[in-house]
């Protein structure tokens, strides 16, 4: 029997909930997994509780066996742990939990179950874990605001998102380590903060799959991250990230990675990604080239490089002809490549705000008709525009829709065979 967290428990089960569990199973098989879900420090308490009951100390291995060699001393040990959470809530929560059961402190199992309504995962552990954290937050931390929303997910065992944005936190309280965070946990989103670093407890969040960390001041992250298997999406834009972050290829159900506006200048050689990303921005980034490497990860369907320093297309991309969306906006590109007639699956090609941009290639029309390219600011000479004006106004045209000015979209007009 482990005395930590069991990936098997079942989640949405609340401490008291297990407690109760418990305290009414006769089944021992039934009893372990309760016994595994709950907290360390409430397993030690039962075990150390019981210890007393058979008036000899302790062992660990003896503690494991002796906890349900009596249903008696077990219920008893979970009527004190019980009652000790009890006698140290405020008054009206005390209240709450004795509604209907004015102060029957005998009935375990309708306080138990009172209180995993009341309470949810709110132990008194964790409220004096958040209590001393909010506490010692500096003057512009929120800490208290950011209190009420933990303490809201933690009462609420229905709730899977904990939203903490711009709360100007610097440090997170060391409480993800609970089940309540383990196996309940969906969404985090801690935009616009100043975090510098994360707890290395994030690791163990097992069912998380969308993870908000953008607007902060990280400069790195722990390895743990990389045990996220079910993180779907990551977002780490607007942060002082100079390195690609290690560990990513590791998220192996991640399909979004967003690294905009960060201080990365080159990407490693031997880049490893995720093997069903989907979605990846190094906008506002530094990069002058990518790495050849990118091109082996086919399953990539968006690309962001704008506002980078590419001063030509990169071709480390033509193997990637499943590209849909490929932003390459605000760049000093001077030149496509023949190349480009290639990607025929996109839909969005963004090349605003290349100003060295004189020329398109005859390639460029050969994308399909689904795809829009945008060219506005590039400042193409009058004869270019006049050329492509040409094109796509030409009967039968069913190359891509080209924005050449403002908002104004050069569409092409209804080829033959769709009528009008």
């Amino acid at each position: 029997m482990s005395l930590g967290l069991s990936p098997g428990s079942a989640n949405m089960v609340t401490v008291y909930r297990n407690l109760l569990k418990l305290y009414k199973h006769k089944d021992e098989a039934a009893q372990q997994e309760s016994l595994n879900a709950l907290p360390k420090s409430f397993l030690q308490k039962i075990v150390d509780i019981i210890g007393e009951q058979v008036e000899r100390s302790v062992e660990a291995n003896y503690g494991e066996v002796c906890v349900f060699d009596s249903k008696e001393r077990l219920q008893q040990a979970i009527k004190t742990v019980t009652l000790h959470e009890l006698h140290f809530l405020q008054e009206t929560e005390r209240n709450k939990i004795f509604w209907r059961i004015p102060n029957d402190e005998d009935n375990i199992p309708r306080l138990l179950s009172n209180m995993h309504n009341s309470l949810g995962d709110l132990t008194l552990e964790l409220a004096m874990i958040l209590k001393t954290w909010s506490k010692e937050g500096v003057a512009e931390e929120q800490r208290g605001t950011a209190l009420s929303e933990i303490v809201d997910f933690l009462r609420n065992y229905n709730k899977q998102k904990l939203v903490l944005n711009h709360f100007n936190l610097k440090f997170l309280p060391g409480v993800f380590d609970g089940q309540s965070w383990v196996f309940r946990l969906r969404e985090l989103a801690l935009v616009g903060n100043h975090l510098t670093l994360l707890p290395r407890q994030i690791g163990l969040l097992q069912n998380l799959t969308h993870l908000n960390l953008s607007n902060n001041e990280l400069t790195s992250f722990p390895e743990e991250i990389g045990l996220l298997s079910n993180l779907t999406h990551l977002d780490l834009s607007e942060n002082k990230l100079t390195l690609f972050p290690t560990y990513i290829d590791s998220l192996e159900s991640l399909k979004v990675l967003a690294l905009s506006k960060n201080k990365l200048k080159r990407l490693p050689e031997e880049i490893r990604l995720p093997p069903y990303l989907q979605s990846l921005d190094l906008s506002g980034n530094q990069l002058t080239s990518l790495p050849r490497k990118i091109g082996q990860f086919g399953s990539l369907r968006l690309l962001a490089l704008c506002e980078n320093q590419f001063a030509s297309f990169p071709d480390q991309i033509y193997p990637l002809k499943e590209l849909q969306t490929l932003y390459l906006s605000s760049n000093q590109l001077t030149s496509l490549p023949d190349q480009i007639g290639q990607f025929r699956n996109l839909t969005m090609l963004d090349l605003r705000g290349n100003r060295g941009l004189k020329s398109v290639p005859k390639s460029l029309f050969d994308l399909g008709r689904n795809c829009t390219v945008n060219m506005i600011e590039t400042r193409l000479s009058e004869s270019v525009l006049d050329d492509l004006q040409q094109v796509f106004s030409a009967q039968g045209y069913t190359g891509p829709k080209i924005r050449l000015k403002g908002d104004i979209a050069h569409i092409p007009p209804p080829s033959p065979q769709e009528g009008s």
